[in-house]
């Protein structure tokens, strides 16, 4: 079982308990929360100038989960180091653009 089947299994049964046991509910919801930072995710980049070639430059990565701004070249974390969203590198959107 993955993170996202974990995550379906949570939100199904929560759908199923009684609201009478706030505490029961309250700790599936933090377990959904945790699963979901767990979840890799790919950061958004942001440009703020253009190359000779008129490409524009991505300097800065913006967290998907909490949008906090990190520096492209500087700031390389598996994890977010504001909120602990894990981070989704497999693919260089900067360079891909």
């Amino acid at each position: 079982m993955n993170e996202k089947e974990a995550l379906q299994n949570i939100r199904n049964l929560t759908k199923h308990l009684d609201n009478s046991d706030d505490r029961l509910v309250d700790t599936f919801r933090l377990a959904i929360i945790a699963l979901n930072k767990q979840t890799p995710k790919k950061p958004d980049y942001e440009g703020d100038g253009y190359d000779r070639k008129g490409n524009m430059i991505y300097d800065t990565w913006v967290c998907p989960n909490c949008g906090e701004e990190y520096e492209v070249d500087y700031d390389d974390y598996k994890y977010c180091p504001n909120c602990g969203q894990r981070l989704d590198w497999e693919e260089n959107h900067a360079e891909s653009c």
